[in-house]
This record gives C-alpha cells, structure tokens and sequence, in this order.
C-alpha cells in the first residue's frame, strides 16, 4: 500500500530513460485504475447497505442553484418603479402604444455599398428614414 502510494505520487516525467519512463506510467495508469474499480466497489457495497436513502442524487452546483439574494436587485412587482416607469418619456414606446421613429445617416460622401446597406436597414427597421 506504502509502495502503491509512492507509485502515484512519483513525476514520470522527470526520467530520462523512454522505456523505463513508459513502463512507469503504464504501471501508473495500471494502479490507477485498479484503485478506481475498488472504490467503485466499496461505494456500491455501501449503497446497498443504506438502501434508499444513497439512491437520492447528488446535487449539481450550477450558477442558478448557488446565487446569493442581493438586496440591490428591482423587484418588478414593486409599485413604486411601475409609478416611475408610467412617468418616463419612453413609456408608449415600451407599451408598444406608439412605434419609434429612427433616422438612419451616413458621412458626406457614403459609397455604393453604403447605400445598399442604408437600403437593407430602411427595409429591415420599420418606420426607418433616411437622411442626408
């Protein structure tokens, strides 16, 4: 056992020797591997020891599960920012009640490319115009 873990831990790659390097590792990847299976083993004995309560699946920690409430965020419920929202000089446009105008410009002396391009963005932004 001493041995084995004096195996792992030893640095391949500091010997210079290939073939005795190769046979290192392959011992290595040997050991490895054989200790992987035992605790496969020993955690499946284990599992059917305790029964239904190792089944219960471990569970993974992703951004959303491990957030921290911050005071600083809206809640958009809140009365108050719907008043301000319901004040602010955009408030139609986010509504949806009126559509924005947008003025599409280019330098003095835009080139052909250029104006194809202004004629894709006036076909593609609605109630788009162009001005020189």
């Amino acid at each position: 056992d001493r041995e084995e873990k004096h195996l792992l831990n030893y640095a391949v790659s500091r010997i210079p020797n290939k073939e005795k390097r190769r046979e290192l590792y392959a011992k290595q990847k040997k050991l490895k591997t054989k200790l992987k299976l035992q605790k496969r083993k020993r955690n499946k004995i284990e599992a059917e020891k305790l029964g239904e309560e190792c089944r219960k699946k471990k569970v993974i920690k992703t951004q959303d599960n491990t957030k921290e409430y911050d005071e600083t965020v809206v809640d958009p419920d809140d009365e108050e920012i719907r008043g301000e929202e319901d004040m602010d000089e955009f408030c139609e446009v986010y509504k949806g009640e009126v559509t924005p105008r947008v003025i599409i410009t280019s330098s003095y002396h835009p080139t052909k490319i250029m104006y194809d391009f202004i004629l894709e963005l006036l076909r593609v932004v609605p109630g788009s115009v162009y001005y020189k």
